[in-house]
């Protein structure tokens, strides 16, 4: 019976042998595989609660040969032993494809369900700064087991990461000249709602001030994501993101932001700053640096200079055309230390003002005497005009009422 089943196990694996032999060379060929349990790769299926759930987990939020830029896991997945860790927590592309072999670098738990894993082995360990250099992934993308920081890397969407508390920036820089069309994504799509952080620590102790995207489309994410930055962001930056203006709950939690950099997008509103002066209360009271460079502003943004902190203003390429300003207006862009704006027209005329020059700028700046002067005189001759109206009015009443008792004597 023992010799039996001894001949069995060696068919079984001789077939073993000569279908992988198989599969590997149509793999070098075509490139594709049908893999739904991972039993073909020879890879052994989750035997604990946790990794179950750790694959169910992965399953549900990755579409079909979906490549993400992700840090940590979810939790579910914490409670995986060390050896089922992706890429041992440190940064990794992460992908699953119902059609592509796994390149063999996950832990096996997640190669039996067709995932691949790339590990950024170089450049963010025990740093403070972290810098991730993307390009929207093309289908033709390698899947290498190991990258460093120094690679442009190939993503569909950038996962919310569990970073560690020591991190202080997080940089993400999209390859080339045009927004890079990559989605953000939540920990765990299955949770409704709106809250997309960027990034999270353990124990909620994140520590990054300065977070900075650059090149990448975020036109949905500003406008629909709430909580999306660290409550300790400082210093943010969005440039060239295709913004054309953020949803309520965008900045939610963030209090003390000082500098902010929306330059190369299509604003047509500062979002910073107040009507009445002293009276700051949004997220930017606090703001030093505005850099809105090259935007869609066709009024010049009067209302960020009531910002008591604000030290830099740069509003340079816009659509502005009308450079009217108050003295009052005037005396706050020479208090700053760093003024950028355009040019008035060689033809603009300044009626009622001076042309006045501040850091290199060219104002029309209304005269106060002479603008209180026709203030008064203006509302005094409103008045004299509608006395006088009145005056012949009253003549005419008294007019039309006296001519019938004159016919009548």
């Amino acid at each position: 019976m023992l010799a039996v089943v001894a001949i069995v196990v060696f068919i079984y694996e001789a077939m073993a042998q000569e279908t992988a032999g198989s599969l590997s060379a149509w793999s070098s060929s075509s490139g594709s595989l049908k893999s739904s349990t991972g039993s073909e790769v020879g890879i052994v299926p989750a035997t604990t609660v946790a990794q179950e759930l750790a694959q169910e987990w992965f399953s549900a939020n990755f579409c079909d040969n979906e490549t993400q830029l992700a840090v940590g896991v979810d939790s579910d997945l914490k409670n995986l032993s060390s050896s089922d860790i992706i890429c041992n927590g440190v940064p990794s592309l992460q992908r699953r494809s119902d059609e592509l072999l796994p390149n063999f670098g996950c832990p096996d738990i997640f190669t039996a369900i067709d995932a691949s894993c790339t590990c950024l082995d170089a450049g963010y360990n025990d740093s403070e700064v972290w810098e991730f250099r993307v390009t929207q992934r093309r289908s033709a993308s390698d899947y290498p087991t190991a990258l460093t920081s120094a690679d442009i890397l190939p993503v569909d969407s950038i996962r919310t990461m569990l970073v560690p508390s020591t991190l202080k920036t997080l940089r993400i820089i999209g390859d080339g000249n045009l927004p890079q069309d990559i989605e953000f994504t939540p920990e765990d799509r299955r949770i409704p709602g709106t809250i997309l952080p960027i990034a999270i620590s353990p124990n909620d102790s994140v520590s990054i001030t300065t977070v900075e995207i650059t090149n990448i489309n975020m036109f949905s994410i500003t406008l629909s994501a709430s909580s999306f930055l660290p409550p300790t962001t400082t210093n943010l930056t969005l440039r060239n993101c295709n913004l054309f203006g953020f949803g309520f709950h965008f900045f939610d939690g963030v209090t003390n932001l000082q500098h902010l950099d929306l330059s190369s997008n299509s604003l047509t509103v500062p979002y910073a700053g107040s009507t009445t002066q002293s009276s700051c209360s949004n997220q930017f009271c606090a703001i030093e640096t505005l850099n809105l460079t090259n935007n869609s502003l066709t009024t010049f943004p009067t209302v960020v200079l009531n910002i008591d902190n604000l030290q830099e203003l740069y509003i340079a390429h816009n659509d502005i055309t009308d450079f009217n300003i108050s003295n009052s207006t005037f005396n706050v862009i020479q208090s700053l230390k760093a003024f950028e704006s355009d040019l008035p027209d060689t033809s603009a005329i300044c009626p009622g003002g001076t042309w006045q020059t501040a850091h290199s700028s060219k104002f029309c700046v209304a005269n106060s005497t002479i603008a209180v002067s026709e203030s008064s005189s203006g509302t005094c001759t409103q008045c004299i005009t509608y006395s006088s109206s009145c005056l012949v009015c009253f003549s005419s009443v008294l007019t039309i009422k006296l001519l019938p008792r004159q016919k009548r004597q």
